[in-house]
């Protein structure tokens, strides 16, 4: 049970560090002169960083056999507004590390 808790907990910040990076992303656009929610997240990252998009794309593809993930899920979190990113993430973020609290507490 321990692990499980470990898992979800970890998750859990990961999905956080992702909202705070969409919200960097969304203060970066608007700090060079973009109108807040006017770019979708992908556009923002290709702008700031095209090459840790590409390597981001290949990891989830071929290194971690989830093309899947990339094409459902991910390219369309790409399209919508940092922020939107952001509320998803923090809220995906706080469900789990939620959860990993509540297995401690059946203990």
């Amino acid at each position: 049970m321990r692990l499980v808790r470990a898992v979800l907990a970890l998750l859990g910040i990961l999905a956080l560090l992702a909202a705070a990076a969409a919200l960097a992303a969304e203060a970066a656009s608007y700090a060079r002169g973009g109108a807040p929610l006017a770019k979708p997240l992908g556009q923002v990252w290709r702008e700031l960083h095209l090459l840790s998009l590409q390597l981001f794309q290949v990891g989830v593809e071929r290194k971690l056999g989830l093309d899947w993930l990339w094409q459902l899920v991910l390219q369309e979190m790409l399209a919508w507004p940092p922020a939107a990113v952001a509320g998803a993430f923090a809220a995906l973020g706080l469900a789990l590390l939620l959860a990993a609290r509540a297995l401690r507490r059946r203990r």
